[in-house]
């Protein structure tokens, strides 16, 4: 028997169980547009300045600081925590998003945006950092599970660490065990199912066994919710009680394949169980944001993992800045009408 790091119990609890980690994540907006960009993972493995789930390390460009953790009471060698501090400078927006926006669906995803408006007198900068959604399931409509109350409770939660109230504490209580309890297994069952049904198909089973299998779909979820030590060969002893002929090649493709929802899953265990704090600091005074506070022209925020765990999320501050060459061109053309005009006197 094959048994996968899945297992139903460890599933139930994986995206909010794992150890806390804090991320910090600091942006420059330079005069030029460039970007310097710091992230710093506290709280790590020795290994994670080589492979993290920001894709970042010195092999793409960045600059690496080291730090062990000190620990009240050590721990065996190899397993003690590390801080790393992550640096880099980016020419361009898209630079930087061709290193923390791209397609990989196991990494986080940072995607930075710039816009200029010019208003004569003023230059108005708007930068942005969006954290895009950590929910990689692909196949389920998060929508049948969540509710518009749901959605709008997570964009309104206070930055991560203040009080909420009582019946906010109770209300998210209960917005944790339905994802926790309903929509992650639902998630994993419906991209494990799919799989089986795509295998099935590519190796040739007979049509009429895969509507047999479809059929039992709904069977199969209830009885993988009721078996709390299901193992990653749960479908095939299933399907052999059923003497549905699974083909036996096709059992090894599906251990194979899974590794890549295992992945996934791996990497939103890791981003829910992280401490954020996010700051940005603009070329010149900040005259609007959405900040949870303001240090000159630093604007900080500490998300909760709640606020991008299914929706993407923006942090976006604005400067304005006087144009003196359209200061002096407005002067001039008032001096040349007020010297036609008392000319023409």
């Amino acid at each position: 028997m094959k048994n996968s790091k899945l297992i139903l119990s460890l599933l139930i609890g994986i995206l909010f169980f794992s150890c806390d980690h804090n991320v910090k994540v600091e942006t420059v907006l330079n005069e030029d547009d460039s970007i310097d960009r710091t992230i710093t993972l506290e709280n790590e493995d020795s290994m994670a300045f080589q492979n993290n789930y920001f894709g970042i390390n010195d092999k793409n460009g960045w600059t690496i600081k080291k730090e062990r953790k000190i620990e009240k009471e050590s721990k065996p060698m190899g397993e003690e925590d590390w801080n790393f501090t992550f640096s880099k400078h980016f020419s361009s927006i898209e630079e930087s998003n061709h290193d923390l926006n791209n397609d990989v669906d196991t990494l986080f995803h940072i995607e930075a945006n710039l816009e200029k408006r010019f208003r004569w007198f003023y230059t108005y900068t708007t930068f942005s950092d969006t954290y895009k959604a950590i929910d990689r399931f692909k196949l389920l409509n998060q929508s049948d599970f969540l509710t518009p109350e749901d959605y709008a409770f997570m964009k309104r939660l206070p930055p991560e660490g203040d009080s909420i109230s009582k019946a906010d504490q109770l209300f998210l209580e209960d917005l944790t065990t339905k994802i926790n309890d309903v929509l992650v297994p639902s998630a994993f069952f419906e991209e494990s199912f799919d799989l089986v049904l795509n295998i099935a198909t590519e190796k040739g089973m007979d049509s009429n066994w895969i509507d047999s299998i479809q059929h039992h779909k709904a069977s199969i979820f209830n009885s993988t919710i009721d078996n709390k030590e299901l193992t990653e060969d749960y479908f095939f002893l299933v399907f052999d009680s059923l003497q549905i002929p699974f083909p036996k090649e096709g059992e090894e493709e599906f251990y194979t394949r899974m590794k890549s929802i295992e992945s996934r899953l791996d990497f939103m265990s890791y981003a829910n169980t992280g401490k954020y704090l996010h700051t940005i600091k603009m070329p010149g005074e900040i005259i609007n944001t959405n900040a949870d506070s303001l240090a000159g022209d630093y604007a900080v925020w500490r998300p909760s993992v709640y606020k991008f765990i299914a929706n993407d999320y923006t942090m976006y501050a604005e400067t304005r800045k006087l144009n003196l060459w359209a200061v002096i061109v407005s002067i001039l053309l008032v001096m040349a009408t007020v010297y036609v005009f008392v000319k023409k006197k």
